[in-house]
């Protein structure tokens, strides 16, 4: 337990002044609605040549990672897959037993099947298929939820206890070491009736357990089975069995289809099979198909509050159950935001309200947010047995929150967590959206998922403890969300951008900051999980990550988001979507507030390179590249084809260009704004 401090909390609620009251209709929470189809298909003729049942699951994937566990199983998807790639159906696929993902250096599962699925350039409407017993499956399926937050996957069973367990994990999936779990979507479950009920073989001690199980639940098959013997028509039955139970249940019912028992050597219950097979010229009956639906109604409150972490703020105690035991992930940038966190929670414990609290400090940095350190940081959660009456709380900025969310998604035990963001990206943008991640093998965000908090705390009262840089970066992301949602928001910042700091313009800061969270709420709320790959919110961050990435994170996120807000406008201006006065005004907006419009980190080619390496593969395969169309106004140049190349070099030496050419401006009182400098890689 970590030692208490006296350092007082950065600010109670008595110290500062209350910002106004919102605006009436002002949206300041989220509420969203996702909507699951499971879908079972029991298909004869599954591998048959032509056969378009598996295909059509894939959900129009042009590329696809298959994760099989014995050889012949490699050798039908591969022939099966090689079929309609050679018919120009499939433009890739890459088919892997998984013995072979695990490498002696790194045992983990799951990395194993990530770095698949990028060694074969799957993207995100891109598809899985596993046709693979318990282990291989849940892995498979689980790698596939968290692989670009999120791409399709299909499971192909050809054995009872594999099938009975892919109805067990149908909403959620657990595998990898740590253990990690992933909510999965729209779960799609194919039978080879063909395969299972060929095999000649005795009732195995697994399948015979499934089946029991089944007998529990199920009159008809327990009559069967008093009648029948040969192991062909006992799987039949079971299959029948399965079809009649989910019409019934449906999936994911826990008293139906609980976790499948571990196979044993006990010898057989079930009778003897009396003859080598069912008979000459018997066909298998084939239930029909199975579809349900789920819906799930998710949502938090995003709360402005003033000084969260003083031990008696209301806000804050809310979401901290009597009795919880409370986790705080902290980034240590500011020694006295750390002390304040943890005289927080101590003073709770004393008071009886937490039953134990520990703070973690971490050092948020552009390296950080990877898989290792979220391996590390869930360690820690199930040491320390966190369960659904505990909280994860998360105070930091934009890397510290999308960590502490990855591992509160993954962690098995279900905690519920809180931001607390303590910069003005990660108040405005961060801390208010769906989306978590952590990197891999320096990809960005690779690896997430979409994981609402309990609630995001916000306070403004942090941002006086924040460096001029971080300020601006934050400045670069209301300006995104203002230039294609809210053109006041843009007005406002155009206007105010200056004294934003200044004691006495903090009505104008709550506003800004009221309006940029609503207008962000209300961009999520249209698509919450991104079905639909169009996202205004994603303006400047289509060569933003490039950018970062590409200076060695020399560049912070709100510079390189700010850079590519430029050049995303002179395409949008090339592309006929964007007036150039707009463009003009975009980018003398940035260059005021000292953000960067140009940086020589790479070249036009460069970045012509990664819209194919890095963007198309994200967004399906089209750039629907999102630029304003008018003030707060926001739109798509979709195909990669309205721009070129050439447009691209002509759009880079024009912000290059500019970049030296100096701003003469004034502040809000009237003070002249120094030019911002040329940005570049020395």
């Amino acid at each position: 337990m970590s030692s208490t401090t006296g350092a007082p909390a950065l600010a109670r609620p008595r110290d500062l002044p209350r910002p106004a009251a919102s605006p009436p209709g002002r949206k300041d929470a989220l509420r969203v609605k996702l909507i699951d189809t499971f879908e079972l298909r029991m298909r004869r003729g599954l591998w048959r040549p032509g056969d378009v049942t598996l295909l059509r699951t894939l959900g129009g994937a042009r590329r696809v990672l298959a994760v099989c566990d014995r050889p012949e199983q490699r050798r039908r998807l591969d022939a099966y897959l090689g079929h309609w790639r050679d018919r120009g159906v499939l433009d890739h696929h890459r088919t892997v037993e998984a013995a072979d993902l695990a490498a002696p250096d790194d045992p983990d599962p799951v990395r194993a099947v990530v770095r698949a699925a990028v060694a074969a350039g799957l993207g995100r409407r891109d598809a899985f298929v596993c046709l693979a017993g318990p282990p291989a499956t849940a892995t498979t399926v689980l790698a596939a939820a968290m692989y670009r937050r999120y791409a399709h996957a299909v499971r192909v069973h050809d054995d009872l206890p594999s099938l009975l367990a892919s109805l067990h994990w149908s909403a959620r999936v657990v595998a990898g070491e740590p253990a990690l779990a992933a909510e999965t979507r729209d779960p799609v479950l194919l039978v080879d009736v063909d395969t299972l009920l060929a095999d000649p073989a005795p009732v195995r001690p697994d399948e015979e357990a499934a089946i029991r199980h089944l007998v529990g639940y199920d009159d008809v098959l327990a009559g069967q089975l008093d009648r029948v013997a040969e192991p062909a028509l006992v799987r039949q039955a079971a299959l029948d069995a399965v079809a009649r139970l989910l019409h019934r249940y449906g999936p994911g019912d826990g008293r139906i289809w609980p976790a499948p028992p571990p196979a044993t050597a006990a010898p057989a219950m079930l009778p003897a099979p009396a003859a080598a097979g069912p008979g000459p010229g018997w066909r298998p009956s084939v239930p029909a198909p199975v579809r349900a639906h789920r819906i799930r109604e998710l949502g938090y409150p995003v709360t402005f509050t003033v000084g969260v972490l003083a031990p008696d703020n209301p806000v804050l105690s809310a979401h901290l159950p009597a009795g919880a035991r409370v986790l705080a992930v902290v980034d240590d940038y500011s020694p006295t935001v750390t002390a304040a966190l943890r005289d927080s929670l101590a003073r709770r414990c004393r008071q009886g309200r937490l039953a134990g609290y520990t703070v973690l400090p971490v050092r948020s940095s552009p390296g950080g947010k990877t898989l290792d350190a979220a391996g590390r940081l869930l360690r820690r959660v199930r040491g320390l047995g966190l369960g659904p009456a505990d909280r994860i709380l998360a105070v930091g900025g934009g890397t510290v929150l999308d960590l502490v969310g990855y591992v509160a998604a993954c962690h098995p035990g279900a905690t519920p967590y809180l931001r607390v963001p303590t910069t003005l990206v990660g108040l405005v943008d961060a801390g208010v959206g769906l989306k978590v991640g952590v990197d891999l093998d320096g990809r960005k965000n690779l690896l997430g998922a979409y994981h609402p908090p309990l609630a995001c705390l916000c306070d403004a009262g942090f941002l006086t403890t924040l460096p001029e840089p971080e300020f601006r970066c934050g400045l670069a992301e209301i300006v995104k969300i203002a230039l294609v949602r809210d053109a006041r928001l843009f007005a406002l910042v155009e206007e105010h951008h200056a004294g934003l700091r200044d004691p006495a313009a903090a009505p104008v800061l709550d506003e800004v900051l009221r309006r940029a969270v609503a207008a962000m709420l209300v961009e999520l709320e249209e698509n919450p999980w991104e079905r639909r790959l169009r996202r205004l919110a994603d303006f400047g961050h289509e060569f933003g990550h490039v950018l970062e990435e590409r200076s060695g994170y020399r560049l912070r996120h709100g510079e390189a988001v700010a850079v590519g807000m430029a050049l995303s406008c002179r395409l949008g201006v090339a592309a006929g979507r964007l007036p150039e006065r707009l463009a003009d005004r975009t980018e003398t907006l940035l260059r005021r507030i000292g953000l960067p419009t140009y940086d020589d980190c790479c070249d036009a080619a460069e970045l012509w390179r990664a819209l194919h390496t890095h963007v198309l593969p994200h967004k399906g395969g089209e750039l629907h590249l999102a630029v304003p169309v008018g003030l707060g106004v926001g739109g798509f140049v979709d195909s990669i084809e309205e721009i070129g190349a050439a447009d691209l070099e002509r759009a880079w030496s024009a912000l290059r260009h500019r970049a030296g050419t100096p701003v003469r401006t004034t502040g809000a009182g009237g003070e002249p704004v120094l030019p911002a400098p040329a940005w570049s890689g020395s």
